[in-house]
């Protein structure tokens, strides 16, 4: 990873705060200008104070966050490095990089590479620390610039406060004046409207007194001095009281001149009490906006507190994954410890390879020469025993010769017979000699054939070697292309747990919409067999209803045809009547006697025609409601044709339904089914992830000692011990004794002189404060109780902030508890499962899981490895304790120094040393053979002092 990625994490930090409510209501509440130019009330100290707070918790909560992502993205980078590694040893598999030094140089090479990534990694290290000490130093002055901004706006807010407190307590004083002076007008009036109604009282009563005088008057006309007396006094009083009455007419106008200037007054009273209600309403809206402003920066705040705890949840939740981490990364220690092992028995393999390889390559030519050395010894061998055998087959041609030219004279001499027998004998000496020489052949032979056998298996030792070097590298190339695939497979395997996840999503929602659709089709089924009860039901009802009509249209039809039928028998009779009444008028001359007769005939016929027409009528009617009730019935049927049939398309739409949701059902189980392969599939599918895991995981601790490496190395390379041109002398002199001493005495007198300062202002400040005492303990005094009252508010509130808070942080903890234990209940079922699945699968006869087969195969392949390995070192401690170790060894039998050649006539055997050619050493002659030896010269001898003889040229043969 590169110095410059951590600015990332940066960035988003910044965008955070950015977009962070609380920090917009701080830096607003920390403007005082936009604040007072908006007019929207500044919120108080203690929330301010409060938002602070939860704004540095959330920016800590952040910083750790981000703290979190910084090493998230080096693990990234660090299994980024390993895949670019894998990648490269493909790349070297793929160009045929199969030397073992080769292999060795990329190892290094990539040893390089590890400790150059973990330079760039230590390097983006150090940035981010670097950067995480910036945001802090950002945080600390941004805090201090709110706390200062919180104390200018305080100040610069006090002031108007004071005053608007004044001009309150100034409008409340007023109010409670005008008050007073209302009440006592408001009493005047009241006892003035009372001696009012006093004054109207009496005149009444003067009224009723002189209507009683002036009836007395009237009456009193016997008296009228006495009268005229008493009406002059009525009428003094009576003036008298007019005048009473006119001054109360005057004290009342001016009470009531003085009750309108007190009520002109009330209402100027009234009218400022209402400007002063106005502007405490104003003073209450101007409060309630701040309130509400302060509400909204508390609800900012405790959103900020609420987005803090799930950071704190969500840190919680990364503290187990790192838990969690920290147990996959000991196993993957404990599976690259294991790995490790594995490659260093693969690296003893290769050395020993490479040093039997060695060997052998220093012993081929030793071999190649002898081998070369006996062919050609053969070969010459070979050519001598040709040699001697046409000698032989020559010295029997003519012996031969010689035996039948004596067999022909037969003139033997007995010396010419003993010629004869030594002839023999040195023929059959020769014969013996050549078998002899033929067996020494075979044996070089044999001896060759040993020796090349022992060359050809050491040539195929050597490309044995050779071939499980080759097999150990192509084990490696196979391991390097098995950790890509193993890697591959997990991105797949994650791939297809995802896609098990939504399958099973898929499926669940599937399966509700399943459940909810057999519901529906359900009630639709329930409803439908309910509508065709009841139209069943009512059919039937109207079946008997339209039976009915139609029975009592089928009387009322019968009723109509017997009308008729009296209609027709009447019609019948008048047209008889009307014949008999035409044949009374043609006789009617001649049977006058029988006129009455007929007159009362036609009389009693006009009367049957009467009531024929007055049946006819009835019948007329009769069919008239007949056909009326019948059209009333067909209408009726049809209605009832009309429901009928809106039921059977009901019927028909119902099945329809109830045939689509059987659709949908078999659809549904189909992809149930599909589903269920698919899950199937897919854990069939599966590969083994926890070996995958180690694998990743011994590659990763591969790295992690890599980086180890580097560090030390970059640590060696960093010191500047080695290098001198990467440090320097400083320039300048070490100061003397007598320098530091004045340079001492200096700074004394400067701390004399700031301390001298800082007590001058520590005095200034005592006095300062000793004048502001009684000013704030007036200040003290003069607080109105609705400020106590908002602060025991303001606690109050904070109280219920902090309960709020630890609720939500237990019921945050609560749900993180409830969701691991949800977590853990279901890794126990499926534990469960898989226990249930591998004990019935052991009981059924088969392997527990999937993958038990492959891994006993290679525990077993393991263990044979391991064994030939322990074999091979025991072989090698062998052969280093007898000293064998390094040194050319050989396989030969031993040769023999001399040949033992059949036994002669006296019955001794007879030893014959190597060919000069093939003589390594001398033998060791017994004494017998010595002896033989010197009287078989003897004889010789003595055999060729005879003349004539041809002997000599046989013995010079035979010495040749």
């Amino acid at each position: 990873m590169a110095a410059g990625e951590p600015d990332a994490p940066a960035g988003e930090l910044e965008a955070l705060l950015e977009r962070d409510e609380a920090a917009r209501a701080l830096e607003e509440a920390a403007r005082p200008l936009s604040a007072a130019a908006a007019g929207t009330p500044p919120p108080p100290p203690e929330r301010l104070e409060h938002a602070r707070a939860a704004y540095g918790a959330l920016q800590r909560a952040a910083l750790r966050a981000v703290a979190d992502l910084a090493a998230l993205q080096a693990r990234v980078a660090q299994l980024l490095g390993q895949l670019g590694a894998l990648e490269a040893q493909r790349t070297a598999a793929e160009h045929g990089f199969s030397d073992p030094l080769q292999l060795l140089d990329k190892f290094r090479e990539d040893r390089d590479e590890a400790q150059r990534q973990a330079v760039a990694a230590a390097d983006a290290e150090e940035a981010a620390q670097q950067q995480a000490t910036a945001l802090q130093q950002r945080l600390a002055l941004l805090s201090g610039k709110l706390s200062e901004v919180e104390e200018e706006r305080r100040a610069e807010l006090a002031p108007s406060i004071r005053a608007a407190r004044d001009d309150v307590a100034l409008l409340r004083s007023q109010l409670e004046a005008e008050g007073a002076k209302a009440a006592v007008a408001r009493s005047q009036v009241s006892s003035l409207a009372a001696q009012l109604e006093t004054l109207q009282l009496e005149i009444e009563h003067l009224r009723s007194a002189l209507d009683e005088e002036r009836d007395a008057a009237s009456k009193a006309d016997s008296a009228p001095g006495r009268a005229r007396q008493a009406a002059d006094a009525a009428v003094a009083a009576l003036r008298a009281l007019r005048e009473e009455e006119a001054e109360v007419a005057a004290q009342l106008r001016t009470w009531e001149a003085a009750e309108a200037v007190s009520a002109q007054e009330t209402k100027e009273v009234v009218q400022q009490h209402a400007a002063a209600v106005k502007a405490c309403d104003k003073l209450r809206n101007q409060i309630a906006v701040r309130e509400r402003a302060a509400d909204e920066v508390s609800r900012d705040i405790e959103m900020a507190l609420v987005e803090a705890e799930r950071l704190l949840a969500e840190q919680v939740a990364w503290d187990m994954e790192v838990e969690k981490k920290k147990g996959d990364a000991k196993r993957e220690g404990e599976a690259v410890r294991s790995e490790q092992r594995g490659r260093e028995v693969c690296q003893r393999r290769l050395n020993r390879a490479e040093l039997e390889a060695r060997q052998l390559a220093g012993e081929l030519p030793g071999l190649q020469a002898a081998v070369s050395s006996l062919a050609a010894a053969l070969t010459g061998e070979q050519k001598a025993a040709e040699r001697e055998a046409a000698e032989a087959a020559r010295l029997q041609g003519e012996v031969a010769g010689m035996v039948e030219q004596i067999a022909a004279e037969k003139k033997l001499t007995s010396v010419q017979e003993a010629l004869v027998a030594a002839s023999l004998a040195d023929v059959r000496q020769l014969e013996e000699d050549t078998a002899a020489l033929r067996v020494a052949a075979v044996e070089r032979d044999t001896a060759i054939r040993g020796t090349m056998s022992q060359r050809d298996a050491a040539v195929r030792f050597l490309n044995q070697r050779l071939q499980r070097l080759a097999e150990v590298i192509s084990k490696a190339e196979a391991k390097d292309g098995e950790l890509e695939e193993l890697e591959k497979k997990k991105g797949e395997v994650r791939g297809a747990h995802r896609d098990l996840r939504d399958l099973c999503s898929l499926m669940g929602g599937q399966m509700g919409r399943f459940r909810s659709l057999l519901e529906y089709a359900g009630r639709s089924a329930e409803d439908l067999r309910d509508r065709l009860r009841a139209a069943e039901e009512e059919l039937a009802s109207l079946k008997q209803a339209a039976d009915a009509r139609a029975s009592e249209a089928r009387g009322a039809e019968r009723t109509r045809a017997a009308a008729q039928a009296d209609k027709a028998l009447l019609a019948a009779q008048l047209a008889t009547q009307r014949r008999k009444a035409a044949a009374a008028a043609e006789v009617v001359d001649t049977a006058a006697i029988e006129r009455g007769l007929l007159q009362r005939g036609a009389e009693e016929a006009q009367e049957a025609v009467t009531r024929l027409a007055a049946s006819k009528a009835s019948a007329a009617g009769a069919k008239a409601s007949a056909q009326a009730g019948l059209l009333e019935r067909d209408e009726e049927l049809c209605g009832l044709y009309e429901r009928s049939a809106a039921l059977q398309q009901d019927i028909v739409t119902g099945t329809l339904a109830l045939q689509q949701c059987d659709d949908d059902m078999r659809v549904l189980q189909l992809e149930v089914g599909e589903l269920q392969r698919r899950l199937h599939a897919t854990h069939k599918t599966a590969p083994d992830v926890v070996a995958y895991d180690r694998q990743i995981a011994s590659l990763k601790a591969e790295v992690l000692r890599a980086r180890k490496e580097a560090e030390t190395f970059g640590a060696a390379l960093e010191s500047p011990k080695d290098c001198p041109d990467r440090w320097r002398v400083l320039p300048g002199k070490i100061p003397v004794k007598e320098d530091l001493s004045a340079r001492i005495g200096q700074i004394e007198e400067r701390l004399a002189a700031r301390r001298d300062l800082a007590a001058q202002k520590d005095s200034v400040l005592e006095e300062l404060e000793r004048l502001t005492e009684g000013l704030v303990a007036q200040a003290r005094a003069s607080h109105d109780p609705a400020f106590d009252i908002t602060l025991r508010m303001n606690e109050a509130r904070r109280q219920q902030a902090a309960v709020t808070r630890r609720m939500m942080a237990t019921v945050s903890e609560l749900s993180l508890y409830q969701a691991l234990s949800l977590k853990f209940s279901a890794d126990r079922d499926a534990l469960k499962s898989e226990l249930a699945a591998a004990k019935a699968a052991v009981a059924a006869g088969r392997p527990p899981t999937a993958g038990t087969d492959q891994e006993f195969e290679r525990m077993e392949r393991d263990r044979v490895a391991e064994a030939e390995v322990r074999a091979q070192a025991a072989e090698l401690r062998q052969l280093k304790a007898a000293g064998l170790l390094g040194a050319a060894r050989s396989t030969v039998t031993p040769r023999p120094l001399a040949y033992t050649a059949p036994p002669g006539e006296d019955g001794e055997l007879v030893y014959k040393p190597f060919p000069a050619a093939f003589k390594p050493v001398k033998a060791a002659e017994p004494p017998v053979a010595v002896a033989l030896a010197a009287a078989r010269r003897g004889q010789r001898d003595a055999a060729v002092a005879v003349p004539g003889s041809p002997v000599p040229l046989l013995a010079g043969t035979a010495s040749a």
